[in-house]
């Protein structure tokens, strides 16, 4: 994890700076252009909850839909498991939300044309998460890291398809409501997202 934004105490915004160094030097890249990039994305993070003020309730709703039932009887990750597949329909749309915010932020901070050696963090960053050995391909599944990923890429690939097609004024319309934001469905067909907000 690089970095965090944690509307829930204050609206901070954490930056977890050993990881992001040691990625940098491992990488070789521009510290000033790496560090505004990560910069880029947790700060895309915050005016998303800024403009979206009802994202952290629906966030916190689920979430102490999920564990407060098992306050105090949980032995076992499988009960926990029980219980997100009870709530299948809210943890669905937590994780469709997360997705197209991680997704809009991975688009922000790869459209800043201002950062001279942007291509060159795109490229290695892409071919780091290409080149991994057996051992980290294992421990990412083990993690869920690469579900993150996926979710990430997931939520971009709605977030480039609106913007294609209506820009990001029009995509901007999505943090107006909780039913502005798209469906599971239309998270992986925007086109019927752009059919039911024409």
């Amino acid at each position: 994890m690089l970095g965090q934004f944690d509307p829930y105490s204050g609206s901070r915004l954490l930056l977890n700076a050993p990881t992001i160094t040691q990625i940098r030097g491992e990488m070789n890249l521009n510290a000033a252009d790496f560090y505004l990039w990560i910069a880029t994305h947790e700060q895309t993070h915050r005016l998303q909850f800024e403009v979206a003020t009802w994202v952290p309730e629906v966030m916190r709703e689920t979430l102490a839909a999920i564990f407060t039932g098992t306050r105090g009887k949980t032995r076992s990750m499988a009960e926990i498991g029980q219980r997100v597949k009870s709530l299948r329909s809210e943890v669905g749309e937590l994780t469709t939300i997360m997705s197209v915010l991680e997704g809009h932020a991975m688009a922000v901070m790869n459209d800043v044309h201002d950062i001279p050696s942007i291509k060159t963090i795109r490229q290695r960053f892409a071919a780091r998460g290409q080149n991994r050995g057996v051992i980290a391909t294992w421990v990412g599944k083990l993690l869920g890291m690469d579900a993150k990923a996926r979710q990430y890429e997931r939520g971009e690939k709605f977030v480039r398809h609106i913007v294609g097609q209506i820009g990001y004024d029009g995509f901007n319309r999505i943090f107006e409501s909780r039913q502005a934001f798209p469906t599971a469905s239309e998270l992986d067909h925007p086109q019927q997202w752009l059919a039911r907000m024409a």
